[in-house]
């Protein structure tokens, strides 16, 4: 049960390290934005973040189900 709840975390944590990194990565070049492929990003970001909040709060009800 223990391990479940430090393998949850351990996603959580690289989800938001890859995240972290991947926006400092970013080169200085100046880039014109193409709005299609911005609202594309935009949307998969969204997406992510959604599946993420959605993971979290799936894993903390089960947390409170299997404590109760």
């Amino acid at each position: 049960m223990f391990s479940k709840i430090l393998i949850t975390l351990a996603v959580i944590v690289v989800c938001m390290w890859v995240l972290a990194n991947r926006a400092a990565g970013r080169s200085q070049l100046r880039e014109i934005p193409n709005p299609a492929v911005e609202r594309r990003k935009r949307l998969l970001l969204h997406a992510a973040f959604a599946f993420m909040l959605v993971m979290v709060i799936a894993a903390g009800v089960i947390i409170y189900l299997e404590v109760r």
